[in-house]
Order: structure tokens, then C-alpha cells, then sequence
């Protein structure tokens, strides 16, 4: 028995090749899986993440390959890879993605009201700091736009930089040890180090 998103899928493919794809709320959803599953680097850690089985995960990009009529990664005991078709998907989600945020946020910017999703990546130890402005501004930003999806997660600094070079983050807080032109930055507050040592040290004094 196929589900109705198989079923369609295989229409599409009975179409040809060249048939135009027309996305609908299925699709969306289907891609916000794989776009999960990607970001997560398998199927096992995006079902924790989205809090749903394992067995639904794959059903579900199953279904969108069907529903594309490729193979978007390969997925079983040797790990999760992407093929080519699956990066190319993922880069056109992302890019869907964006765009659908700025046609809500430009949307709703009529009505004065904002809207959309919001993607910050910080270090992990700015969260636990105390000076850190980050907490405050984020509730500070809730409080003003309650339906804003606010979504703050934690990476290395490698990790900050590549994610908002692919559009997976808006913006980073990080300590900053070299200036690249691919990012604007901004300074939001100063965090002072200390280097500390025991009394029987020699540099002690």
C-alpha cells in the first residue's frame, strides 16, 4: 500500500523528466525532514531532534524521493551520505527556505508585524556567561514579536562560520581571532581572560 504522497510522486515521474514539479504543503514538510536529517548528519540523531521515529524519518525522505524522482542519499549500516542529487536539493532548500521567510517578513512588515524564522549560533560558553547580553535580548525579542521562531543552538566557531556561509544561520556570536570579509561584524560586548597559576609556580609573585 503506497501513501498518498508515493502515489504522487510516482505520477510525477509517469510525467517525464521535464514535468514541473508544484510544491504543496506535503512537499514542505517532507523537506524540512531532509533538511533536518542533513543538518544532523543522519537519520538516527534527526529523529531525536524532531522527536519522531526512525522508521517515520526514512518513510518520509523515501517519500520525497519518490516525489523527485532521485536518489537524494544513501543511508544503512555503512552511514549517511548524500548523493549529488541530494546536495543539489539541499542547496535548493535552503535557498526555498530563505525565500519563503522573506516573503512572510515582507508580507507581514505591511501590517507592521514581524514574522518569520530566526536562526543564532553561539559558542557554548556564551550562554552560560553571565555578562553575556544574549538571554535578555532574546527574551526581549519574544516579549516584542512573540511570533518570531526563535532558534539558538551552540557550535564551534568553524562550525558558526560555515553555517552562515550556507544560510543555515542568520548570525553568530563568537569571539572573533580573525577578521574575514565574507561576514560583517559587530561588537557586542567584551569578555576578559586572566591567566592564573598556583603559589609554588615559578612565575608566581
Amino acid at each position: 500500500m503506497e501513501s498518498k504522497v508515493s502515489q504522487s510522486g510516482n505520477n510525477a515521474n509517469n510525467r517525464g523528466d521535464n514535468a514541473v514539479l508544484a510544491l504543496s504543503n506535503i512537499d514542505l514538510k517532507l523537506l524540512r525532514v531532509f533538511k533536518c536529517v542533513v543538518e544532523a548528519g543522519g537519520l538516527t540523531a534527526a529523529s531525536h531532534e524532531l522527536n519522531i521515529g526512525l522508521a517515520a524519518i526514512s518513510k518520509q525522505v523515501s517519500d520525497l524521493e519518490i516525489r523527485l524522482g532521485m536518489t537524494l542519499c544513501s543511508r544503512g549500516r555503512e552511514g549517511f551520505e548524500l548523493t549529488q542529487y541530494g546536495i543539489n536539493v539541499y542547496q535548493a532548500t535552503l535557498e526555498l527556505f530563505v525565500s519563503l521567510n522573506l516573503f512572510r517578513e515582507r508580507l507581514h512588515n505591511s501590517r507592521n508585524e514581524l514574522l518569520g524564522d530566526i536562526a543564532i549560533c553561539v559558542v557554548d560558553n556564551t550562554i552560560s556567561d553571565p555578562h553575556s547580553p544574549v538571554t535578555s535580548a532574546v527574551q526581549q525579542l519574544h516579549q516584542k514579536a512573540p511570533k518570531v521562531q526563535i532558534r539558538l543552538q551552540t557550535a564551534q566557531l568553524d562550525d558558526i562560520e560555515r553555517g552562515i556561509s550556507e544560510g543555515r544561520f542568520h548570525c553568530g556570536i563568537a569571539p572573533v581571532y580573525e577578521m574575514k570579509n565574507d561576514f560583517d561584524y559587530f561588537e557586542l560586548y567584551k569578555k576578559y581572560a586572566k591567566l592564573y597559576c598556583a603559589a609554588s609556580h615559578p612565575l608566581y609573585s
